[in-house]
């Protein structure tokens, strides 16, 4: 028996995955969410097989949940997106990750973004490669920490890259940023009101 949870932001459409899937004999359908952040509490909590995310548009991409894994004291849910083969993106945003994979780690406690990794699957031309060209390879990191077990805030971010810069300059880059030493801030603002002299 292989154990489904359905997040769904739109009730009808909720209702009628979950019922074409209580159809079949070896899927339990565990559990149903309207949120991104409800079917990830709900994940941690029933420990589904697969993890199944309808919408009326176009996916472009596979989105699973695959593991739990502690990152930095965190316990965290380890999600892949990996383009769908065939499918056409009607946006730009949707064509240009046709390019990419990610993995993205997100905290069970807070439902926030720990730490994702981009890598470029495939060249990706802007401009039609006349501007710019980035390279299959191209990775970047980004990671955040809670800071006084309050807010998360970023930590880092690396990247190596491969890219042709109008048709003439081929780079090659590699770097770190790292961030620190957080303040917290108070601010107090008074405003005063006069009569104008006369």
């Amino acid at each position: 028996m292989i154990s489904v949870l359905i997040v769904e932001d739109h009730p009808i459409v909720r209702e009628g995955v979950t019922t074409v899937l209580e159809r079949e004999r070896d899927i339990d359908v565990v559990g149903a969410a309207e949120t991104i952040g409800e079917g990830l509490r709900l994940a941690g909590k029933l420990n589904p097989d697969v993890v199944v995310t309808a919408t009326a548009g176009v996916v472009i991409s596979d989105i699973r949940m695959i593991r739990r894994e502690p990152i930095e004291g965190h316990d965290t849910i380890l999600a892949t997106l990996t383009p769908k083969p065939g499918v056409k993106a009607q946006t730009d945003d949707g064509k240009i990750m046709l390019h990419f994979k990610a993995r993205a780690w997100i905290s069970e406690a807070d439902y926030e973004l720990v730490r994702v990794e981009i890598e470029a699957i495939d060249d990706v031309s802007m401009g039609l490669g006349l501007l710019a060209r980035i390279h299959k390879g191209t990775t970047a990191t980004y990671q955040r920490r809670k800071v006084n077990g309050e807010v998360w805030l970023p930590a880092e971010v690396t990247w190596t890259a491969s890219a042709r810069v109008l048709l003439v300059r081929r780079l090659r880059l590699r770097g770190v940023a790292q961030f620190s030493g957080y303040r917290k801030f108070t601010v107090d603002t008074s405003t005063t009101y006069a009569t104008p002299a006369l």
